[in-house]
């Protein structure tokens, strides 16, 4: 780990030629429409930019947004530069380099060369392209023989390979021809069936590389050194065997295969540091150095020699290229990584130092402009106790690591990766802020800090330790004295060196490496899996979260996981979700528990009666995800009866003895009795088993293979898992401490907290009650986790089905609807969803039994509409919140945080399902669109980046299109229509084109004019016509139904509820300041018409909301002329009740979003 100089001071270079942007992208075959990802090109002086295209990629096409081939040559405007796509070939059978597009960008002076790089993979299909198996349904009929032949010879197909016997054939297709399409189209043949050629995956890979400084396998060719124990230390240096990262586990070699350690080139990480050499054959194909820089003052900007070594020495460990029978391998064969050099000998003492601001630059380039994932921190600063500004410095690094920036110049800042931090190499508590270390001691959600630990997996000697440092990795024995390469101790951790060469070194910058590839690896693994699957992209959280579970405990680690990282169970949690063990409670509801282990499922109340059932939660053979019932074991008679369905012999053991029991058998146990039909396995409780003497109680298993499930009869008053069953609906969930808790418990309460107070403890305690463990071997036990249910590891298309059938049923709420579409998906039991249904009603009926929905325009979530202003004055622009009271007054204002004026605000809406309004900003030149989400506070928790859309096209709505509880983005581009259908954490989830209509038709408004939860679209012509789409919750226009005409004098001034029925009702305002109320019944008809009374035509409608909390629409006014305001709080009848004064505001400010 290096240090950098506590004071030193130095001004920022500014270079006077233009800004053009270089990058890569990757896509497949048959792709469309592929954003070629370029930033638009800047000038530092101002001066105005001519773009020009000086090369093309040698496969596929380039278009413009509006689908315009773009050819060498052509001159290009900036946003049209910013909105290129890229169309692949066809059938690109192979994976190769396309060539790129290159554009020139000239200031008038000179030219700065632009470049996106384009890479093209093969679909990944599960078949051979090119290929198909061919079953010929009657060998011996000539005449069927001659049509195949015929056919064969028309389409140019080649016979390469066959099966005498039993007519099957192997035919090679011509080059040009889809597999798919071509099995589709010829599968109805009379004389043959056909299918692709499928591939299939061996159960074990052998993953092991053939680098010679990695291999430690007797007989490995070339002959292996074993110099990398911390990947796979098998006591090559007189360490302890597996006090290693488990790299051969988690790359497929000893255990099933669970990823290729090259799937990831995606991934890209940040080696701040000394620079790398960028000739060294174990690390060249795994730089990218179109993205390399410089940020030390007075250096050439791309150059990134390493004069040290340092840096090399870090980037090999993260990635050097495995399995090209070179040297080492990296934790990731295959990651993208970009040197950025800000270290060097500055005094030329042979130590290399960073200036602050080199560093500050570094990370702020590695994140805004490399666009990395992981940024790699092999150095910190030590704190200088003589120095007041320490807490300045620190906070500083924060503010640039979280990429938390008030320049509103710009659109808002990318999310800031995860920053892996090495803990220091002075062997002392950091938690003492005398010995903080910068930036691994800096308080950030998004840094994780490093220790290092030694061949026999103890702290490293010199390693930094404390609570403040989340977890360990191999960093070596002794740090050598003159840097990277000058120690020969094997000890040590091996790895590049400049000049082509190797070397051993020490530190924690080498553990902060090694966790930096595990990283990369896990996230390269996820985004592999979900080409397939769709699911979203792991955030820094989740990612960190990962990692600090991805650990093998190590007695007195001084860690705060305690933890040495292994690899394997990284990858292995990747796409894995907690499961459920779907459980009966005694009121016919069903739950789940996301944890394993041995669970009471019932008992009797009285705690002398010796009556007690205990189930075992085990992951599920079939889908890791859910965890089952895999045996039980209960109290009959004084005996302990087991079923466990790992029993070799028998499934039923009987005090600790095999108890075989045949299909249509029944055996006696003391006066109980045990029976057995198949699968099926009834214990029937005698009467006077110490029960309360009622009529017999059953216990029934089916034994289902791979997992069991369990019902008891309903008998008594006995208490189990999750409640207590004794006619009182307002203890179901108690507690095994006897803790009450009422029936309106939330369900994430429920999955996540209830459950864990039913598990039996792995070792004997003192408690009330019967609490030890009636099996006799302990069970694994996992703890639950912090993230909810996840759906990750069924198919997309299940998923897709289920979530529908859930949607129909009513559950809108994320977290209920994951846990209710996990049950179906896991069970495959419908039955879940009826439960679920009334579960739920039940529980918003007791917490809220006059529960209103959402109020738009609502940005703090206390039921009453709140008003978004903003200012543009020139290029600068403000903005402000009123926070409204419940009787239309003003409470407060809240300025937020000012965007520019080339920026405008698009629309509001809640786009996250948390009740709280958000905010949509659009760009007026380029059509970059981002959202605010906002939290209760009225002030926005994260900005996110969405689609980009041309300019030509506007926001006409936003509101819930599909009655997912999410709010929509209805679009329009002069005639034509398309809705952004959004997801509950802020982005896109799919987007849908309308009909077009005709340019003298305009959006009146949007808003649920039937009451069926879902909004529709009130369209207004020309001549006065009036139509409405009313759409349906698969986001399609239903039906279309014309309104009565209303004079072209008339326009549409806003839309709410007026009168409280659910549905609503159109405010209509004309030239001369009369107005009337469309009250609306469910039908989509007008019911009445209501005059709310007039105003001078000098007020104009500013916003229809509810600004009272009482369930009826107000009309917010404004007098643009003076900045005068009222609110009309209006009756449920659509006439008005009283006129309220909130307060004035200039006449250059302007209510928005409304």
């Amino acid at each position: 780990m290096m240090t950098t100089p506590s004071s030193r001071r130095v001004q920022n270079s500014r270079n006077n030629p233009p800004v053009a942007d270089k990058n890569k992208i990757t896509v497949y075959e048959n792709s469309t429409d592929t954003p070629l990802g370029i930033t638009a090109p800047t000038d530092p002086d101002g001066d105005p930019l001519t773009i020009r295209v000086i090369g093309l990629p040698r496969l596929g096409t380039v278009t413009k947004a509006d689908g315009t081939e773009v050819k060498r040559r052509d001159k290009l405007t900036s946003e049209e530069l910013v909105g290129l796509e890229y169309d692949a070939p066809n059938n690109y059978n192979g994976k190769g380099n396309a060539g790129g597009f290159f554009y020139f960008v000239n200031d008038g002076t000179s030219n700065r060369l632009g470049s996106t790089r384009i890479t093209i993979n093969p679909l990944p299909e599960d078949f051979k392209p090119g290929e198909v198996i061919v079953k010929l349904k009657d060998v011996d009929n000539k005449t069927s023989s001659k049509k195949i032949e015929s056919f064969r010879d028309n389409l140019d197909i080649e016979v390469i390979s066959t099966i005498e016997g039993i007519g099957v054939e192997l035919w090679k297709l011509p080059n040009s021809t889809n597999v798919q399409e071509f099995v589709e189209e010829y599968s109805s043949r009379p004389e043959f069936d056909i299918q692709p050629n499928f591939t299939n995956t061996k159960l074990f890979t052998p993953n092991h590389p053939d680098d010679p400084d990695y291999n430690v396998l007797e007989g490995s060719s070339p002959p292996g050194l074993g110099r990398l124990w911390g990947l796979n230390n098998k006591g090559q240096t007189g360490g302890t065997d597996d006090a290693d990262i488990n790299a051969p586990e988690a790359w497929g070699f000893t255990t099933t295969p669970v990823v290729s350690p090259t799937v990831n080139s995606t991934v890209r990480v940040a080696v701040i540091d000394t620079g790398v050499d960028v000739n060294h054959p174990d690390l060249t194909g795994n730089l990218n150095l179109d993205l390399a820089a410089n940020t030390i003052f007075g250096d050439d900007p791309e150059d990134v020699t390493d004069n040290h070594g340092h840096g090399t020495h870090v980037a090999g460990i993260i990635g050097a290229v495995g399995n090209n029978q070179t040297g080492v391998v990296g934790v990731n064969w295959d990651v993208e990584i970009v040197p950025i050099k800000a270290f060097d000998d500055i005094d030329g003492d042979g130590v290399p130092e960073a200036t602050d601001m080199a560093i500050l630059e570094a990370i702020n380039y590695a994140i805004n402009v490399a666009k990395v994932d992981i940024i790699n921190a092999s150095w910190g600063k030590l704190p200088d106790n003589d120095n007041d500004d320490n807490d300045d410095i620190a906070e500083l690094w924060k503010n640039v690591i979280d990429n938390d920036t008030d320049d509103e110049s710009q659109p808002p800042p990318s999310p800031p990766p995860l920053f892996v931090a090495a803990a220091g190499n002075q062997g002392v508590d950091i938690d003492d802020p005398e010995n903080a270390v910068y930036p691994a001691s800096i308080d950030s959600q998004n840094i994780i800090s490093v220790a290092a630990t030694d061949h026999d997996d103890n702290l490293s000697s010199f390693s930094n330790f404390g609570a403040s440092v989340d977890l360990a990795a191999p960093g070596g024995s002794d740090i050598p004295g003159n840097g990277p390469g000058s120690s020969t101790d094997p000890r040590n951790i091996y790895s590049t060196l400049p000049n082509n060469d190797y070397g051993y070194s020490a530190g924690t910058s080498a553990a902060a490496a090694y966790v930096s590839g595990a990283a990369a690896l896990m996230l390269g693994t996820r985004r592999a899996r979900n080409e397939k699957t769709g699911q979203p992209d792991l955030s820094t959280l989740q990612l960190e979260e990962k990692l600090r579970n991805a650990i093998t405990p190590i007695n007195g680690l001084p860690t705060a996981t305690g933890g040495r990282l292994n690899l394997y169970n990284g990858i292995d949690q990747e796409g894995i979700g907690w499961g459920d063990v779907h459980f009966t409670t005694f009121d016919g509801r069903k739950y789940d528990l996301q944890s394993f282990g041995d669970f009471i499922m019932a008992e009797t109340a009285r705690n002398d009666d010796d009556w007690v059932v205990q189930t075992r939660q085990q992951p599920w053979a079939k889908n890791s995800s859910v965890a089952v019932n895999t045996a039980f074991a209960t109290r009959v008679d004084g005996k302990t009866v087991v079923f466990n369905q790992k029993f070799p012999n028998n499934r039923l053991q009987v005090g600790g003895v095999d108890f075989p029991l045949a299909s249509g058998e029944t055996k006696n146990i003391g006066d109980s009795k045990i029976e057995r039909d198949g699968n099926k396995y009834t214990i029937t409780y005698a009467g006077n088993d110490g029960i309360i003497d009622v009529d017999d109680a059953k216990l029934t298993a089916f034994d289902n293979g791979d997992h069991i499930n369990i019902h008891i009869s309903d008998f008594a008053t006995m208490q189990g898992l999750l409640g207590n069953n004794d006619g009182n609906p307002n203890n179901d969930f108690a507690l095994s401490d006897d803790t009450q808790k009422s029936n309106n418990v939330t369900a994430k309460t429920i999955h996540q907290e209830h459950g864990e107070y039913w598990r039996v403890p792995s070792e004997d305690k003192e408690q009330k009650g019967d609490r030890k463990s009636l099996f006799e071997d302990s069970a694994e036990v996992i703890g639950i986790p912090k993230r909810f249910l996840t759906l990750d590891g069924f198919p997309k298309n299940d998923v897709a089905a289920v979530n529908a059938k859930v949607k129909k049923a009513g559950i809108t709420d994320k977290d209920r609807a994951d846990a209710v579409a996990f049950d179906l998906l896991a069970t495959e039991d419908e039955t879940f969803l009826t439960s679920a249904v009334e579960f739920f009603k039940s529980v918003d009926e007791a917490n809220n039994p006059d529960v209103q929905a959402p109020v738009q325009f609502d940005f703090n979530a206390d039921g009453v509409a709140d008003i978004l202003w903003r200012e543009e004055k020139g290029r600068r622009a403000r903005s402000d919140i009123w926070f409204m009271n419940d009787d239309g007054t003003l409470n407060k204002s809240t300025p937020l945080v000012n965007y520019y004026s080339r920026w405008d605000v698009a629309g509001v809406g809640d786009f996250n399902a948390d009740g709280v309004a958000d905010i949509l900003w659009r760009h007026k030149k380029y059509g970059f669109n981002y959202i605010w989400l906002m939290n209760d506070e009225g002030t926005f928790n994260s900005r996110l980046h969405i689609k980009r859309l041309s300019s030509s096209w506007n926001v006409e709505g936003v509101a819930d299109f599909n009655g997912d509880g999410v709010e929509d983005i209805f679009w329009r581009n002069k005639s034509q229509n398309q809705i952004w259908f959004m997801n509950d954490e802020g982005k896109v989830n799919n987007r849908a084109s309308l009909d077009s209509l005709g340019t003298s038709w305009d959006v009146a408004g949007v808003g649920d004019f039937n009451g069926d939860g879902v909004e529709d679209i009130l369209l207004r012509d020309t001549k006065g016509s009036n139509e409405i789409w009313f759409m349906n919750d698969q986001g399609e226009v239903d039906n279309r139904d014309r309104l009565s005409r209303l004079s072209s004098r008339w326009d549409v001034a806003g839309v709410g509820d007026f009168n409280s029925d659910g549905v609503e009702d159109i405010l209509w305002r004309d030239t001369k300041g009369s107005n009337q109320i469309w009250l609306m019944n469910d039908q989509g008809k007008v019911q009445s018409s209501v005059d709310p009374g007039s105003y001078d035509s000098a007020w104009d409608v500013a916003g229809v909301a509810e600004f009272n909390g009482d369930g009826v629409a107000d009309i917010l006014w404004r007098d643009e002329n003076n900045g005068s305001n009222r609110i009309w709080l209006m009756n449920n009848d659509g006439t008005r009740n009283q006129i309220v004064d909130p307060g004035s505001l200039g006449s250059t400010w302007d209510v928005v979003g409304m």
